[in-house]
């Protein structure tokens, strides 16, 4: 959970233009997660790091769930970005395809928008008709997606019982039942929500599932 948040820290503070914060964070807090692996890549090519780039892809290559479908598209990626900058488009375009196939068998869609325009604009200009059919979606989600500004992200991290309770109310389990769920009172179910909608800064389930998912908590 909190290689999870850091990772969502990170993306934001990459895409808010901040990616030099990004590489200092994960420098201070070394994670080997896929994602916060990917944002360290991301944010070294952002600042024209490109040798030590390719080394974090290494890493990636090197964890244990590597050939996993979101780490094996995050690894492609990051690749074609890094082709890219040498200006190897041929190779750009290959790794952009293999992701999307792989995409496309798993209905994975916004790691693509995750990554920032660099890759989307890639996948426009590739030309639709050449395309798996979920690279529509992607172009379409990125398309319409907001950035939310990094100063709206909670300040006061949730702990792992609460992100545990946060999960839940999708699926609009009473406090009662989550109670039950966990073993635990109905006043300790009801300390962890009202915790949540003050670090969320909401006030009911409806709006803490819509603040977790525009902060992709809940993905």
């Amino acid at each position: 959970m909190a290689d999870l948040l850091l990772a969502v820290r990170a993306r934001e503070l990459r895409l808010d233009g901040s990616p030099e914060a990004v590489v200092r964070a994960l420098s201070e807090r070394p994670s080997h997660s896929n994602s916060a692996l990917f944002e360290l890549g991301a944010s070294k090519l952002s600042l024209g790091h490109s040798s030590e780039a390719r080394e974090v892809q290494q890493s990636l290559a090197e964890l244990p769930d590597a050939d996993d479908p979101l780490p094996r598209i995050c690894r492609l990626l990051l690749g074609a970005w890094l082709s890219t900058t040498f200006g190897r488009t041929a190779q750009t375009d290959s790794l952009v395809f293999q992701a999307l196939g792989v995409a496309d068998q798993y209905n994975l869609i916004s790691v693509f928008s995750d990554n920032g325009p660099e890759i989307t604009t890639r996948i426009a200009a590739l030309g639709a008709p050449s395309l798996p059919a979920i690279a529509g979606t992607v172009l379409r989600q990125a398309a319409g997606r907001t950035h939310t500004p990094v100063h709206s992200m909670p300040t006061d991290p949730l702990t792992e019982r609460e992100m545990e309770v946060l999960v839940l109310p999708p699926t609009r389990f009473s406090n009662r039942e989550l109670a039950a769920r966990y073993f635990v009172s109905v006043n300790t179910i009801t300390s962890h929500m009202a915790q949540n909608y003050r670090k969320l800064k909401v006030t009911n389930r409806n709006e803490a599932i819509k603040r977790a998912n525009e902060f992709r908590l809940l993905e």
